[in-house]
């Protein structure tokens, strides 16, 4: 054989070597590290949903309990009227207004543990031309912590709901058939709205037959914050109403 020949022989041959030898040295391709299925299901489980608890409903609402001594709390609020009466056929018309007080719960609101008590005090003028007024009362040993003016004419439920030591107030409030709702706070002796519902009604059991809307309010506590709703559904009217 040429040795020109020869060389170009041997030359390929080499070559042929050397990029064997660097397949043979390539690193294996990177592995991806195994799951940990168990770690997955722990977060899974830490993030699920709360469950909804009924607050309140609209069509199984407790009556208000009686308060003794009404008129001392008009004073409480600064009313004009020094003449009160149980409801609007006893009005006169001259100077009169009647006075009807809601809420009387005793509780924690101001503060964690505290014992006080919890009053609505609304006052309707027998005039219609005067417009009625709502006054929030937190009471402690015959001093108002709270005296706050609000729109809602109704306590329908006083409870702690975001379990911290003192309960949380929900009003109701509008004019039939419609029914708005408030969730409000008391904490430190400053009058605070957590969550304003808005219209969540409209409906009434007029001449004993249910018609339009009614709702029931529901809460629940994430691992963020609290959550509110209200859920509408067909009125109902109990026996006799």
């Amino acid at each position: 054989m040429p040795i020109r020949e020869n060389l170009f022989f041997i030359t390929a041959i080499l070559l042929a070597a050397a990029c064997g030898s660097r397949e043979k040295t390539a690193p294996p391709p990177a592995m991806t590290p195994p799951v940990d299925l168990s770690a997955n299901a722990a977060a899974d489980a830490g993030t699920a949903e709360a469950e909804w608890k009924l607050l309140i409903d609209l069509d199984a609402l407790p009556p208000p309990p009686a308060v003794a001594k009404a008129e001392t709390f008009a004073k409480l609020v600064g009313s004009m009227f020094k003449v009160f009466r149980k409801s609007k056929k006893d009005c006169t018309g001259k100077g009169d207004a009647v006075l009807v007080i809601d809420g009387a719960t005793e509780g924690a609101f101001t503060k964690k543990d505290a014992k006080e008590m919890l009053y609505l005090v609304n006052i309707v003028p027998c005039d219609d031309k005067t417009p009625a007024t709502h006054t929030l009362l937190i009471m402690q040993g015959g001093k108002a912590l709270v005296n706050e003016r609000i729109e809602e004419h109704d306590v329908v439920e006083v409870k702690d709901l975001d379990m911290d030591g003192d309960n949380e107030i929900l009003l109701l409030g509008g004019w039939a058939p419609q029914t708005k709702a408030r969730l409000v706070d008391t904490e430190d002796g400053k009058f605070e709205t957590l969550f304003d519902f808005g219209e969540i009604a409209k409906g009434s059991c007029e001449g004993g037959t249910a018609s339009g809307e009614s709702a029931v309010v529901k809460y629940r506590k994430s691992a963020a914050s609290m959550e509110y709703k209200a859920e509408k559904r067909p009125k109902t009217c109990p026996a006799g109403k």
